[in-house]
């Protein structure tokens, strides 16, 4: 770590919660490594802006962007999905605004989330160095953990090329959404998460995980009292927990096994309301961590947060991918012997049940979920994040 205190960074966000608890870690660590941190949240929230107030100035993007891509908006189709992240990224761009949040706060470098493909461009405009931090590992993935993100991006390529040049921006390489910066990019895995080394993108660290210092809050279940038999633990997180006949029928597998099930979900299945499973507790908003602690075993739609929690943990998962990047945590599930997938649309009750029991007698998973759990832990996370940033812009003095 070299002597390197006090520099002044501009944070672009978004307002999801599932892409800001990647985060955290890492803007704990700045901000105790006496770092100034002033924010920019895009399609704002008010829980992510609650949670960035604790760490710096927030600057939220117009209430026109507040729902921009979210609320009722058609995804059954490919079409629709496309049309989606296309008023996102390209016909709402927020360029100037990012520019002109960044120039106003002077920072030494710009800090983003990958996905945010504004925020390179606005650095390139202003010359200063873009850190991107990576809210996915798909830019580490190979083409054939096939994931919808790859195609959209592809799908739009033409557009968002037009998109740099609108703004005499330097390209940079688009990978599944996210930019990849020629100066620093930060992704939350190991180098031992990759297929094949030339999966990894130039300039990039594969840091490992940390997890947040502060807890996110929720609902915690009576652990002592379900502790004699072993834990499932269920959740489809901030975004797509709204399945309600895919949790169904997970219930109704589980629900055939001798376990306990504690399941987090805002509203239950109706056919659930007056009476669960006997085996199943429900929380309507869980502190996660807590739960994967004492969990055995996690049924998961495997975003990006959860995926890479559960590792870091050591608790296998079971991952039912929806949608965006969840197809590449079930490749690196079942390509690494971490954890296992069932796609949604072959999902049933007696599958889920037959799954579970296997991973939870499977000696060879719990052996290599607790070497992963090792290395990410070994390698640093939000620690060695901050190092090699610090280390990186020390150069350029």
């Amino acid at each position: 770590m070299v002597d390197f205190v006090g520099e002044k960074f501009a944070f672009v966000v978004p307002g999801l919660l599932g892409h800001l608890y990647p985060c955290v870690p890492l803007i704990e660590t700045l901000t105790a490594r006496g770092h100034e941190l002033h924010f920019f949240q895009r399609h704002s929230s008010d829980h992510a802006t609650e949670l960035l107030r604790k760490y710096g100035t927030v600057l939220r993007a117009s209430e026109g962007n507040r729902q921009v891509g979210r609320g009722n908006t058609d995804l059954n189709s490919f079409e629709s999905r496309v049309a989606r992240f296309r008023s996102m990224l390209i016909t709402n761009e927020l360029v100037l605004a990012t520019r002109d949040f960044i120039r106003d706060v002077g920072p030494k470098a710009v800090i983003g989330d990958a996905c945010l493909w504004d925020t390179a461009i606005a650095a390139d405009m202003l010359k200063l160095p873009f850190i991107g931090v990576h809210t996915s590992i798909g830019a580490i993935a190979p083409d054939r953990s096939e994931c919808e993100r790859r195609l959209i991006t592809e799908e739009l390529k033409a557009e968002y090329l037009e998109l740099f040049a609108k703004y005499e921006a330097e390209v940079v390489d688009i990978r599944r959404f996210e930019t990849v910066s020629k100066f620093l990019n930060i992704i939350w895995t190991v180098p031992e998460m990759l297929i094949e080394a030339s999966d990894c993108p130039a300039n990039t660290e594969l840091v490992g995980v940390s997890l947040p210092k502060n807890k996110r809050g929720g609902q915690e279940a009576d652990w002592d009292a379900l502790s004699d038999k072993p834990i499932v633990y269920v959740s489809f997180g901030t975004i797509y927990h709204a399945r309600a006949t895919l949790l169904e029928m997970i219930l109704r597998g589980l629900s055939t096994l001798d376990v306990n099930v504690v399941v987090a979900t805002p509203a239950l299945p109706e056919c659930f309301v007056d009476a669960l499973p006997a085996n199943c507790t429900w929380l309507k908003l869980s502190d996660q961590i807590a739960a994967l602690e004492h969990a055995d075993a996690f049924v998961s739609h495997g975003g990006h947060s959860s995926f890479l929690e559960a590792i870091r943990i050591g608790v296998p998962v079971l991952v039912v991918p929806l949608a965006s990047d969840q197809p590449n945590q079930a490749f690196f599930a079942e390509h690494h012997g971490i954890g296992r997938a069932i796609h949604p649309d072959v999902l049933e009750p007696e599958g889920v049940a037959k799954t579970i029991a296997s991973m939870l007698t499977d000696e060879k998973l719990k052996t290599t979920i607790k070497r992963f759990s090792e290395l990410y832990k070994e390698g640093g996370g939000a620690e060695t994040a901050v190092n090699r940033i610090e280390e990186r812009l020390a150069q350029l003095s």
